[in-house]
């Protein structure tokens, strides 16, 4: 990167080779000495000149001061007057900025005087007299009128809602522009808590950009959490980090300037996004679990009598037997409904031992599924003469041998009573 001496002079000899610039004046950070000494300041120069179009309408003198990476070219009003500033933003290869700015003559004493960070490099027709050594005291933080201060806390207090309302909506444009505001008005009252410390002669930089030099280490750190990333979560978690800071900064800011800080604010809007946030918490997570895979839970029991004949039922809408039990309901365990199954096809009051749990793919006819298969003690002779079927759900019942059971229950789970018959588990 060239030194700031080489680019000075590239300016101040292009200004004494053309008739129209009078004055050349520079301000920013590269005459502030409170500023960082960097590679990455820019030259913020400003022309006086008597006319600018030749500047505007052949730009050919750019390339004199370098290999341009990207312009921008901006047309701003005077401060008073009709007339207009145009200025050129230029970015070169080798790392050098040069803001340059053309502006009427006329215009000289705003040129020179309206901002406290001016130094005269060249001037032509000894215009400007005598100026005072350019210093930072235009810049320095201004202390706040009690409506300022009451005007951003309740900036920052009632933007809280717009970010919560982007979020619930997912709308995550429309929270991060409310989140940025109130990272901006967060960034004011830092500025005053900063002010404070500095008995208001300090400067925090263009934009807040000095924070970091000035805050505390653990008030920075707070800052920092106000940021936000692309997850809606980290949203609501920027901002309970963002009133915490509010809180703490703005409590303390008030006392030192004999302000009142707005605590019902704080409470009311507190207490109502945490609300709103638990609701949808809850929301978002049943829509999470509602998304999950889905598999169908069935239980199923083997009752043998003395005779290791095993029980298989008929139910009247399938075309094949099966075996006592169903389908397990909602907050239903397994073993729960096995037990209220078997009650409901044969009247009997079983108490289910689990046996054996197996996963059933989907098939054209059953959705994926999970089937656990109970085993209880041999009934007796008066239990089996206690059968009662309702004769609609299920129209008949039987006991046989395991391998004729085999040939009439459903191909899809005689693998499964198979491996717990071979478990020995008849009785």
């Amino acid at each position: 990167m060239r030194s700031e001496l080489d680019v000075l002079t590239l300016l101040l000899d292009f200004a004494r080779e053309e008739e129209a610039v009078r004055v050349v004046s520079m301000n920013g950070s590269r005459v502030n000495s409170q500023a960082p000494a960097d590679c990455y300041r820019d030259f913020d120069i400003v022309f006086a000149v008597s006319y600018a179009e030749k500047f505007v309408s052949d730009q050919s003198w750019i390339n004199r001061f370098g290999e341009l990476v990207i312009k921008q070219q901006l047309e701003n009003p005077m401060q008073s007057g009709n007339q207009v500033t145009q200025t050129f933003l230029l970015q070169f290869f080798d790392g050098v900025r040069i803001d340059l700015s053309f502006k009427p003559l006329e215009y000289l004493d705003e040129i020179v005087n309206e901002d406290t960070l001016t130094k005269v490099l060249l001037d032509k027709d000894n215009r400007c007299g005598q100026l005072s050594p350019p210093d930072d005291r235009g810049w320095h933080v201004k202390k706040p009128t009690e409506k300022q201060f009451d005007a951003v806390l309740n900036e920052l207090w009632w933007l809280q809602a717009y970010v919560a309302k982007g979020l619930l909506r997912d709308e995550l444009p429309y929270a991060k522009h409310a989140l940025m505001l109130i990272q901006d008005n967060i960034e004011q009252l830092l500025s005053w808590y900063i002010g404070i410390r500095y008995n208001w002669c300090i400067n925090v930089g263009a934009n807040c950009k000095w924070l970091k030099r000035f805050l505390p280490e653990d008030v920075y750190a707070e800052y920092l959490g106000i940021y936000a990333g692309a997850d809606c979560e980290q949203y609501w978690q920027a901002l309970s980090n963002s009133q915490k800071l509010i809180r703490r900064i703005g409590r303390e800011v008030a006392e030192q300037l004999g302000c009142q800080y707005p605590l019902q604010d704080d409470i009311n809007v507190t207490r109502y996004l945490s609300s709103i946030h638990e609701s949808e918490q809850s929301v978002s997570s049943k829509r999470y679990y509602d998304s999950l895979p889905k598999k169908l839970i069935a239980a199923k029991i083997l009752l043998f009598n003395q005779s290791g004949e095993l029980l298989i039922v008929k139910p009247s809408y399938k075309p094949y037997w099966g075996l006592p039990g169903g389908i397990v309901e909602a907050d239903e365990s397994p073993v729960d409904a096995c037990a209220r199954e078997v009650y409901e096809e044969i009247g009997l009051n079983i108490v289910p031992e689990l046996a054996d749990v197996e996963w059933l793919p989907s098939t054209v006819e059953y959705p994926e599924r999970i089937h656990f298969t109970f085993r209880a003690a041999c009934l007796t002779t008066i239990e089996i003469e206690s059968i009662k079927i309702d004769g609609q759900e299920i129209v008949d019942f039987r006991f046989v041998m395991p391998e004729q059971a085999y040939e009439l229950l459903n191909h899809n789970i005689v693998a499964g009573v198979r491996r717990c018959i071979a478990k020995s588990l008849t009785c």
